[in-house]
């Protein structure tokens, strides 16, 4: 479990911030026990935490220093947080004041480190180390030890000046302070008053004892403010690791930490100082530079760590650090592992216009809803996880024109043999939404509903035809089974599925069935849309949509060649900009007769899109140029619309289309339909109905699709295990 937690990256957090490319430049320290020498502050606090939640650490000893908090309330607080991680570390007392000077941290952060308030801890059984720490450095550096430093260097100092031999056997010291080639951090958070902008606090405290262990000690990696200042806390990770920790005693008290220190973190004056040093001591995710690096003891630059540019290196320091794998490591060693959601995606670029979100995010699914959409999600949180770095991911696409009424046996029609089942169907492009239209009309949509609508998978809805006995080429013709009355009652019985009225296929002179289709539309309050049947000069097309069609209502086959869109000169009609600025909609219902490449190609290129992109889906269509949704959405995007467009017109504009706002988005609550695209380069070749082919260069492809939080179509297994990881 711990490898898989330690896969977790935080990549889009890291993205955050500007930094130079990462380069490790050696491999973690080697095991080993650990020294940790700490002046006891917040950030102090949440290294040793994170020392003490790994199993693979041991913590020799833990001894205080003169700093941020008091030594006496520092050992008793640090006594504290070693009894609420269950283990036993002895904590020795050190010296109570610097080596020379009265230099200290401002007197507001001393009293916040010696109370914490509002940080739960355990009450106190036991006491520090009789032995003062002088005393536990001098019999233990006789022998080779790995120390971190987190504070002034005071007790190291000490010890080495009672007992130089101490120095050699320090085999490595990390140490958190300094600022090499960066400003100094004294004026962080405006309560210093001095006017040195180079020195770190922790080496500004005691300088003469940093001095003396940066003379004396050989093997130094001083992770100084040119690493951490690339590693700050924002609240975006504060409540990722809140969500993600809080079942876990010591990352409750990291939670904890967090909130006293949260005015710090908004005002964007926390960093990660120790707990970045004390993950280097476990993985190597800080670059370290050699350098000759002195401490300036007197003057208003006390404290300063100065680098003499080609002198021999005397230590390497911290030139850089990688954020994500901070931010990984350490929420990983607090992680609660109980699952809170069903699926989580992780690393995708979310498209979800109507939030106009266009970046990579993490969402989570529960319980057949959105639960989530952030940031670095963690990943152990959830039940199945979806790592799909370079992919697109997006609400379910929602197709509002395809015939599905496919249960009858009725031949050659489309509440019948032509149309097709869905689930065979909207999966593997992404669609998790259909509407079909108007297969079934009043007389039959409780058999539409009891067949299709209740047995499948897919979210189907429908357009009610406006003709009762449904879409039979020959019925369609009959103005009296144009049946308002009934049409009305059966989407009021029915509301949420049928979305509004469909007419179709009409050949006679007479306005009747669009007409009707309208009255319907009025009483019931629902959109109608219109395949325009055979186009006659006793009904123009131009009156169809900027006379009779209302604001919302659709026109369908926007690029079907009988469509007069162009003039003599080969220009865009000028009715259809009329009939957009009235409302009315255009939908591409592609089919297997209504899209050509000499009316899409100049309309676009000229500025005219569809409102939607549909597909017409039957059992000839999906088989001729149409193919499937995404083979329809890749049409558009060769013709220049922008992706999120593309996405748009798929997802949020058909969902307002029908009046079904729940759908085609990724709120918070929304019901958890998803489809995850990859969006493939190369040569393709796209056909129209009248059998000619446009070149294009990009073709999206449905990778995963989520239906009401289930994985009902997985093309190259996204979400399943390797073979040999099971």
């Amino acid at each position: 479990m711990r490898s898989l937690l330690l896969s977790l990256t935080f990549t889009a957090l890291a993205l955050a911030y500007e930094e130079p490319p990462f380069r490790a430049t050696k491999t973690a320290t080697a095991t080993g026990p650990i020294i940790v020498d700490t002046d006891a502050g917040s950030d102090d606090y949440m290294a040793i935490a994170f020392l003490l939640a790994r199993p693979d650490v041991k913590l020799e000893a833990i001894v205080v220093v003169n700093g941020l908090a008091h030594v006496d309330a520092g050992a008793r607080n640090l006594l504290r947080l070693v009894q609420l991680s269950g283990k036993r570390v002895p904590v020795f007392v050190g010296r109570a004041n610097p080596l020379e000077g009265q230099r200290e941290f401002p007197a507001a952060w001393r009293k916040t480190s010696d109370d914490l308030p509002g940080v739960m801890l355990p009450a106190l059984t036991r006491k520090p180390e009789i032995r003062s720490a002088l005393s536990f450095y001098q019999d233990r550096l006789r022998q080779p030890a790995r120390i971190l430093a987190l504070g002034p260097l005071t007790n190291l100092a000490e010890v080495i000046a009672k007992q130089p031999a101490a120095a050699a056997n320090i085999r490595e010291l990390t140490i958190m302070g300094g600022a090499v080639r960066v400003p100094g951090n004294l004026g962080d958070g405006n309560v210093f008053t001095g006017g040195n902008q180079l020195a770190e606090w922790n080496i500004y405290v005691d300088p003469r004892a940093a001095a003396e262990v940066f003379e004396k000690v050989r093997r130094i990696r001083l992770v100084s403010l040119d690493a951490t200042n690339r590693v700050p806390i924002r609240m975006s990770y504060v409540k990722q690791f809140t969500e993600g920790a809080m079942g876990t005693p010591l990352g409750r008290f990291l939670i904890d930490l967090f909130r006293l220190n949260e005015p710090l973190i908004k005002q964007r004056y926390f960093y990660a100082w120790d707990p970045l040093a004390a993950v280097a001591m476990v993985d190597a995710i800080v670059a370290f530079s050699p350098a000759r690096v002195s401490v300036v003891t007197q003057g208003p630059d006390a404290g300063r760590t100065k680098e003499t540019v080609k002198a021999p290196p005397n230590l390497t320091f911290s030139s850089n650090a990688d954020p994500g794998g901070f931010y990984a490591t350490f929420f990983n060693a607090f992680a609660d592992e109980k699952k809170i959601y069903d699926i989580l995606v992780k690393s995708a670029t979310v498209i979800d216009p109507k939030n106009g979100i266009n970046r990579v995010l993490d969402v989570a699914v529960k319980d057949g809803r959105i639960a989530a959409v952030a940031e670095n999600i963690p990943a152990l949180r959830a039940t199945q996880v979806i790592n799909a770095p370079g992919y697109y991911l997006t609400p379910g696409l929602i197709d509002i024109h395809v015939h599905v009424f496919a249960s009858t046996g009725k031949a050659g029609v489309y509440n019948g043999d032509s149309s097709v089942w869905p689930d065979g169907h909207t999966f593997r492009s992404g669609v998790t939404t259909v509407v079909d239209c108007g297969s079934s009309g009043a007389l039959q949509f409780a058999e539409f509903k009891e067949h299709i609508i209740d047995r499948s998978k897919t979210r189907v809805l429908s357009w009610l035809s406006i003709v009762k006995a449904g879409m039979t080429h020959a019925l369609e013709q009959d103005t009296t089974l144009m049946d308002v009355a009934a049409a009305v009652a059966t989407a009021k019985k029915y509301p949420g599925l049928i979305v509004g009225f469909k007419t179709a296929h009409y050949e006679g002179p007479e306005w009747i069935p669009v007409d009707r289709a309208l009255a319907a539309g009025n009483q019931a309050g629902l959109p109608v849309i219109v395949d325009f049947g055979v186009f006659r000069p006793e009904r123009p097309f131009s009156d169809l949509v900027t006379k009779k069609l209302r604001k919302g209502d659709i026109y369908t086959h926007m690029f079907l060649d009988r469509v007069p869109m162009f003039d003599a000169q080969g220009k865009v009609q000028p009715f259809f900009a009329e009939a957009k600025k009235r409302g009315v909609l255009f939908d591409v219902g592609h089919g297997g007769g209504s899209f050509v490449w000499k009316h899409a190609i100049p309309a676009t290129q000229q500025g005219l899109w569809p409102d939607s992109i549909s597909t017409d889906l039957h059992i000839n269509s999906m088989v001729g140029g149409m193919r499937d949704m995404l083979n329809v959405m890749s049409k558009f995007l060769i013709l220049g619309m922008p992706l999120e467009e593309v996405i748009a017109k798929s997802t949020w504009a058909p969902a307002r289309q029908i009046r079904r706002e729940d759908l085609g988005h990724l709120s918070v609550g929304a019901p958890a339909d998803l489809t995850i695209l990859s969006l493939q380069r190369g040569n393709f070749g796209f056909v129209d109905v009248d059998s000619t082919r446009k070149e294009g260069d990009r073709k999206l492809q449905g990778e995963v699709t989520i239906r009401d939080g289930h994985i009902v179509w997985d093309l190259n297994g996204l979400s399943t295990p390797a073979w040999d990881e099971q």
